[in-house]
């Protein structure tokens, strides 16, 4: 008997089913390696399907594997995908943005990252990689490559719109990165504000832009000291996650116990705006949220722009003290040896700084030990001097890839470096109160970002990435019965409101958040990211929170206590409508993208971010407009006058232009308001022949005390005189 030889119709049926075969199984085995790197949950069924659709598109992509260089170069770059998505697996607990790839080709970022044991795991990814790639070039398909493109294409784009996120770790990390492609490029461009989230379509909810303070002038001139700890939760304090009834896989007792013994307030609902360092130091410093969708950070814009920016350091800055800034890691990277000064900060010091002391550094910088060590004798320095001051300190041991023993286990290694934290922290903190250096200091000790937290024996849930640590000293003991109790909702942008609160000034009136000195007035919302998983949030203080991707159309509903924010996150499957529709999720999202106090301009208008205005705190425009004699400018306005109690306030706005380099007045103008406002105002400035650059600023005079004036729309525009 002879064997039967397939017809030509089934051969390239063969092929492709052993081409599909072949790339299947070398991407479980990448699969099994990844896990194994990560540390992650094993192999389980609801990984295989992203799988399967990576095996579709090898198998429709081999047309394109032609010559040893081709496939040695694709199982270089598939080898270096998987090496970096085990890594970020570990660390995040997502695949890797592949909008910041910018920031991985930073020699600092290099060569701390490549300094540890799975290293190893990049020569074996590259390897099995090259070996699939090298037998899917033996079933090459017939002609018609444009087809097999467009199916190609067609299969990511379906993924692209139907996934969670292109970070989920249940996606292949190839095809990830693959439908992230078309908005990486576009997302890495800097730009003033998010024009692709339709600014106007509606009215910004304005209670995502709340500012409450005090409204007194104590002109308190403690010392202010501002410690973040990389990366972390305040879920590793037990007390916390015993509150919410969380068992996290790092627990530090010591450190917990210690802030409770020496009068810290932890603060059990702090919410970390947004991931990465920049992204989140920037609302601590500038009370301003960062944006919440994976953009140019607006540190970064800030600083290639050289704005001057009204920050909590400038602030503090221009009322006498003097501002520091050290960090353990290189200052270089995320550009803070540009940003820093332009926020504030008079004295900066980093790694470079550190080593030329003498001190120990290896990959990011120094241990937290040494860099505290370092940072006492600075603040011994500081002491001598006759005006307050303010220190920031930013450590590195608890940053990826955590240099702490043993070596072999990498979240062994990082559950050590975070019990080396905490005993340097608390060893830093006793000697300066055993040196009477805290008499009088404000201590601060947060988060950059929050790393996240594992739970043991089960999966995440919304919001751990998101679940940062506040543990507040004020000078006085007795202070801590008027702040805000442990279980607020607190966030990032509520501390330089609390340190501008405590000053005599009317400074700092373009930030937004609540002061930590006054019981909550009015519910809120928070609007705030997860750049890693491309999740945007919007949270309302009542228990309520949208969790969208970041094209803010697909958003699911969450319910939660609001005094156990993080422990009673529950799907809300009942509600039939959302919080918030697509039009105010837009137009929230676009205004909180503005960098507040500079607003957005271009060649003529000028428009502010939504904002309160209070008779303690003017606003005061940052991008002054150039103007030549006789031309007007037009204000467009929408809001109201407001009560604490929602209803309808009073009171006379003042808006004044001033020449920005003489502080000439060119033009002024009251308006009387009482409640909504809806109103156009043009002004004829009388400006010299000389062009002038114009600033300007409101004022708010209200008629009864606590009426303040909300403005959800301010646009400005120069409207030139025609010339015959």
């Amino acid at each position: 008997m002879t064997a039967t030889r397939p017809t030509q119709d089934h051969a390239p049926r063969q092929a492709w089913l052993r081409a599909f075969l072949v790339a299947l199984g070398a991407l479980l085995v990448l699969r099994a390696l990844l896990l194994w790197q990560s540390h992650l949950v094993g192999l389980t069924p609801w990984l295989i399907p992203g799988e399967i659709l990576a095996a579709v598109v090898l198998t429709l992509g081999r047309a394109w594997l032609r010559g040893w260089l081709i496939i040695a170069a694709a199982g270089s770059l598939a080898g270096l995908c998987y090496y970096a998505a085990g890594e970020h697996l570990h660390t995040h607990a997502s695949l890797f943005r592949l909008a910041h790839t910018w920031q991985a080709a930073d020699t600092n970022f290099l060569s701390a990252t490549l300094a540890t044991p799975a290293i190893l795991f990049l020569p074996v990814y590259a390897a099995v990689a090259f070996t699939a790639l090298w037998q899917l070039r033996r079933w090459q398909p017939a002609a018609r490559p444009g087809r097999r493109l467009l199916m190609m294409l067609a299969l990511l784009a379906a993924c692209a719109v139907t996934v969670h996120s292109p970070t989920h770790p249940g996606n292949n990390p190839l095809v990830a990165s693959l439908i992230q492609l078309p908005g990486a490029v576009w997302r890495s461009l800097p730009r003033e504000v998010e024009p692709d989230l339709a600014a106007g379509m509606g009215e910004s909810d304005l209670r995502f832009f709340v500012r409450e303070d005090r409204n007194t002038q104590s002109g308190e001139r403690s010392n202010i000291l501002m410690i973040m700890i990389e990366g972390m939760s305040a879920a590793y304090l037990p007390s916390v996650a015993d509150h919410h009834g969380l068992a996290p896989e790092i627990r530090l007792p010591r450190l917990d116990r210690y802030l409770q013994d020496s009068g810290y307030r932890i603060y059990r609902n702090f919410l970390s705006l947004q991931r990465q360092t920049h992204r989140g130091t920037y609302p601590l410093l500038c009370g301003d949220y960062p944006r919440i969708i994976t953009a140019v950070p607006k540190m970064i814009v800030a600083k290639d722009k050289k704005m001057n920016l009204s920050c909590l350091p400038a602030i503090l800055a221009d009322h006498g003290y003097r501002t520091s800034y050290l960090q353990a890691a290189p200052l270089e990277f995320m550009s803070k040896n540009r940003f820093m000064p332009l926020a504030g900060f008079q004295h900066l010091r980093g790694r470079n700084a550190f080593e030329e002391q003498g001190i120990p550094v290896t990959g990011w910088g120094p241990s937290d030990a040494d860099f505290l060590a370092a940072s006492k004798a600075y603040l011994v320095e500081q002491a001598h001097g006759e005006n307050p001051w303010f220190v920031t300190l930013l450590n590195v041991g608890t940053h990826h890839p955590f240099r702490a023993e043993p070596e072999g286990n990498e979240q062994a290694r990082r559950q050590q470096a975070f019990r080396d934290m905490s005993k340097a922290v608390q060893d830093f903190l006793a000697g300066l109160d055993e040196d009477g250096l805290l008499d009088d200091t404000w201590v601060i000790l947060t988060t950059d970002e929050a790393g996240g937290f594992r739970r043991q024996g089960e999966r995440e849930l919304v919001l751990d990435h998101n679940f940062g640590m506040l543990a507040v000293r004020p000078p006085h003991p007795d202070w801590l019965a008027s702040m805000a109790g442990p279980d607020a909702i607190t966030a990032q942008i509520d501390i330089p409101v609390t340190l501008v609160d405590l000053l005599d000034t009317e400074g700092g009136g373009n930030m937004i958040g609540r002061s930590l000195l006054v019981a909550p007035q009015r519910p809120r919302g928070l609007l705030f990211g997860d750049t890693y998983r491309a999740r945007s949030y919007f949270l309302l203080e009542d228990g309520r929170l949208l969790d969208c991707d970041e094209t803010l159309m697909r958003c699911s509903q969450w319910r939660f206590e609001p005094d156990r924010l993080f422990g009673t996150l529950q799907a809300d499957t009942e509600a039939e409508v959302l919080m918030m529709d697509i039009e105010d999720r837009m137009a929230v999202a676009a205004d909180a993208s503005i960098i507040r106090g500079l607003g957005m301009r271009d060649a003529d208008r000028y428009r502010t971010a939504p904002m309160e205005i209070s008779a303690d705190h003017p606003y005061r425009g940052g991008q002054p407009l150039s103007l030549a004699a006789g031309d007007r400018i037009r204000l467009s306005m929408s809001g109201g006058s407001q009560r604490h109690d929602g209803g309808p306030g009073a009171g006379q706005l003042q808006i004044e232009f001033t020449d920005a380099g003489s502080g000439r007045t060119l033009a002024t103008r009251r308006l009387d308001i009482e409640g909504s406002l809806s109103s156009n105002a043009s002004l004829l400035l009388e400006v010299n022949h000389t062009p002038a650059s114009a600033a300007m600023t409101l004022h708010w005079r209200p008629k009864r005390p606590g009426n303040t004036l909300w403005l959800s729309r301010l646009e400005v525009t120069v409207e030139q005189t025609e010339t015959e």
